[in-house]
Formats: C-alpha cells, sequence, structure tokens
C-alpha cells in the first residue's frame, strides 16, 4: 500500500474494510498523505538546491596524481608588468613515500626558480631554495608569502590563453605536468611577494 492510500477506511465488506452497525457512525476519515508529503517534498527539493548552489559556488580544485603524489589548487598570480616576474602556488600531497620537487619548467616561460619568503626582524625577506623536500603523506602548500615558484619571461602566448602548462620534477626521476591558470593581479600586489629579493 503507498503513502497515499488510506488504510481501513469506508463502509462494506471485503478486504481493508469493517462492517457498521445500525447505531454506528462512521469515522472520520484520516487526514490525507498527501498534505504531509508535499511540505517534505517541498523541503527536500530546497534542501537539494540549496546544497547545489554551495557546490557550484566553490571554487574548483584541480587535482593531479604523480604517481604516490597529488599536486592540488594550482594559480598563478600574472604580474601585470610582463617584463617582471610572476608567482606560481598549489599544494604538494606526499603518498606513501617522500619526495623531493627539484625543479619547475615549462615551454611557455624562460625560467622558473623555487623561493621561499620569510619575515625575520620584521622584515620581509625572500631567498631561492635548491629543493623542496615533500614528507611521505604530508602536505606542502606553496602561497603568497611562503613558498613559491617564480616565473620569468611568460609567454605572450599563455597570457592570451590564460593559462601555462608547468612540469614539477622531482628527484627520483618523476615528472608531473600541470596545467595553471593565470589570475591578472596589479603590478603592486605581484610586487609584494618580491620584496626583499
Amino acid at each position: 500500500m503507498t503513502l497515499l492510500q488510506r488504510r481501513g477506511a469506508g463502509v462494506g465488506t471485503g478486504q481493508g474494510r469493517r462492517y457498521l452497525g445500525h447505531n454506528q457512525q462512521p469515522e472520520s476519515p484520516p487526514v490525507s498523505n498527501r498534505f504531509l508529503i508535499a511540505p517534505l517534498a517541498f523541503a527536500a527539493m530546497f534542501s537539494l538546491s540549496a546544497c547545489d548552489a554551495f557546490l557550484t559556488s566553490q571554487p574548483e580544485v584541480e587535482e593531479v596524481a604523480g604517481g604516490s603524489l597529488l599536486v592540488s589548487a594550482p594559480s598563478i598570480r600574472l604580474n601585470a608588468n610582463a617584463a617582471a616576474p610572476s608567482a606560481a602556488y598549489f599544494t604538494l600531497t606526499g603518498g606513501s613515500t617522500a619526495q623531493v620537487l627539484t625543479g619547475v619548467t615549462s615551454p611557455e616561460i624562460e625560467r622558473a626558480e623555487l623561493h621561499e619568503s620569510k619575515m625575520e626582524g620584521g622584515m620581509m625577506s625572500m631567498a631561492a631554495m635548491p629543493e623542496v623536500a615533500v614528507p611521505a603523506g604530508g602536505t606542502v602548500i606553496f602561497r603568497q608569502g611562503g613558498k613559491h615558484v617564480m616565473l620569468f619571461g611568460i609567454s605572450d602566448a599563455a597570457r592570451t590563453a590564460g593559462k601555462v602548462t608547468l612540469t614539477l620534477t622531482f628527484k627520483d626521476g618523476q615528472s608531473v605536468p600541470v596545467e595553471v591558470p593565470l589570475t591578472a593581479v596589479g603590478a603592486e600586489a605581484a610586487a609584494d611577494e618580491h620584496a626583499g629579493h
């Protein structure tokens, strides 16, 4: 029996019905479940719509697996001054074995360098890093004000396309290509990353 059917209502014979005597009055039929289902269905539809809106409002995260390594949330802050370096950010998540990032290359840039910004003595400084260790099961975040990849000479074609394919190279010989979107920022904002260099 479905939710929209009444149970045991009516007068007469047969399954699902009861006999009534002369002095018996039929009971008032129960409220139809239709009136209960409608608000419940509306609430469910509203919840699903809210979930969809929340999910679609989240920024897209690209994840690239390289063996036991994961590269996620890649982005490039594109310097408005084409002659100045831009910065690339991403998150590295180690797998079952430790890895060491030794370099970043791309045919769409002149060169890339691993750098780290630090606050020392109240002053922001930046230094080049020959490599970056990624512990097994650990996470290393390349972000503004911390570790990042400086990109020099991004090609005009890449700027027009709005993306660059970076290849991350590791000490064990593994290479992981990652397509990274470009985000345009003002020259002053991009220069903040390279303060003290």
